[in-house]
């Protein structure tokens, strides 16, 4: 597994940077928009110095099970994280903005999401097909499009705050 690696002593050890078109670990990153991840990693950190994660970004990934999204990410693009076959946590950060269309959808084992207060707009689809089971819409979402929560069936409980403006 290449997250138990230890470099034996005698050798230097390679320092990887984020820096744009350097791919680390399987991702992909230019201008802070994580493009995409090839990695086989069960265990995802998007560094600081991404912005926004690209459409299609994770697209199907049969590895991930749990993201932890950086702390300036502002956007994640359309179906960025669809249809992985073990995804079960991600972590957004407060100041993301935008969950992207179709986003998380068709995660059956993603139970639990919260969404930062920070957050603007839920696409359509976003969390489409998911294991969620509960979640909270905070008041600073100004909309929650179209069957954004579509095929939860084990959605039994949603609080919108007060100030959300269009579902």
């Amino acid at each position: 597994d290449e997250d138990d690696y230890t470099p034996p002593a005698h050798k230097s050890t390679f320092t990887p940077s984020y820096d744009d078109g350097v791919i680390d670990s399987g991702l992909k990153i230019k201008n802070g928009v994580l493009l995409e991840y090839t990695g086989r990693s069960t265990k995802v950190t998007i560094p600081s110095t991404v912005t926004k994660i690209a459409d299609e970004a994770f697209y199907m990934n049969d590895f991930v099970e749990s993201v932890i999204v950086g702390t300036n990410v502002k956007e994640i693009g359309a179906d960025a994280f669809t249809e992985f076959k073990n995804l079960r946590m991600v972590s957004l950060p407060e100041g993301l903005k935008k969950i992207g269309r179709g986003a998380f959808s068709f995660n059956e084992r993603l139970t639990v999401i919260d969404i930062p207060s920070s957050v603007t707009e839920i696409g359509e689809n976003a969390f489409e097909n998911t294991g969620v089971k509960s979640v909270v819409i905070p008041k600073g979402v100004e909309l929650v499009s179209e069957e954004a929560f579509r095929i939860c069936y084990d959605l039994k409980k949603v609080t919108v705050s007060e100030g959300v403006k269009t579902i």
